[in-house]
């Protein structure tokens, strides 16, 4: 899905996300980091685990604007130079503000936000 992450005035390219439910956490380059105005390096960083990929690359944490078509929400997600797809959206950062109803008839979803009372 489209995607763009603002933070402190800038604004990232539009970015093709992967929604994976298996995933704990949602994950973006780093460079996209950077286009934003983000010190990427200097967030809290973690090591993590790609299922593609060997090694032990680190994603680095910072809270940022998501914006889809479906709406535009505060997140926290982590930054990662190693990560071979623009945007790896997981259960921590999109799940969380948004309902997403997958359609397997249709090969396709539905993303709608959530309204908390």
């Amino acid at each position: 899905i489209a995607v763009e992450l603002s933070n402190a005035g800038f604004t990232s390219k539009r970015q093709r996300g992967i929604v994976d439910s298996g995933s704990e956490v949602t994950l973006f380059q780093g460079h996209i980091g950077d286009q934003i105005g983000l010190p990427v390096r200097l967030g809290p960083s973690h090591v993590i685990r790609l299922a593609a990929q060997g090694g032990a690359p680190k994603a680095y944490v910072h809270e940022v604007q998501m914006k889809l078509t479906s709406g535009s929400v505060r997140i926290i997600a982590g930054f990662c130079y190693e990560l071979g797809v623009p945007a790896l959206l997981g259960r921590h950062g999109f799940f969380e503000p948004f309902r997403v109803t997958f359609d397997p008839a249709r090969m396709g979803m539905q993303i709608d936000p959530f309204h908390r009372v």
